[in-house]
């Protein structure tokens, strides 16, 4: 059990990291993400990314301060990995060109919402 609190600590403080980034680096961020959309790696690091962490979540739930929450988080992520695992890495490719060309004019919002999902899940497991 410490050793998947330990993951999920580190998933965590992925998420956290990636939102300072993005409030504070956006252009690297945009640049990196824009360089690699048609790379199959990135499409299998976010299909297993949040496949992982859906599944720890799960498996942790129970033990933390709002386990219905926490469930339901593990649970979207999975099903999110699934989703991105269908529609395939060109479809996959596609919308994160998409998205990204919206997500510029947002980004200190979409930072600060990661840094304090990642701060929420750290609460929540503490």
């Amino acid at each position: 059990m410490d050793f998947i609190l330990l993951v999920l600590r580190v998933f965590f403080l992925t998420i956290f990291a990636t939102g300072i980034v993005i409030v504070f680096r956006p252009n690297d961020f945009f640049q990196f993400l824009e360089k690699h959309t048609a790379d199959p790696l990135l499409h299998l690091v976010a299909v297993f990314f949040r496949l992982i962490l859906g599944v720890l979540l799960l498996f942790v739930a129970e033990k933390t301060k709002f386990p219905l929450v926490i469930a339901f988080v593990g649970a979207l992520a999975i099903t999110a990995a699934i989703i991105l695992l269908i529609i395939g890495r060109r479809k996959f490719s596609r919308l994160m060109l998409w998205f990204l060309s919206r997500a510029k004019k947002w980004h200190p919002f979409g930072g600060l919402l990661a840094m304090a999902f990642a701060a929420f899940l750290f609460y929540a497991l503490s």
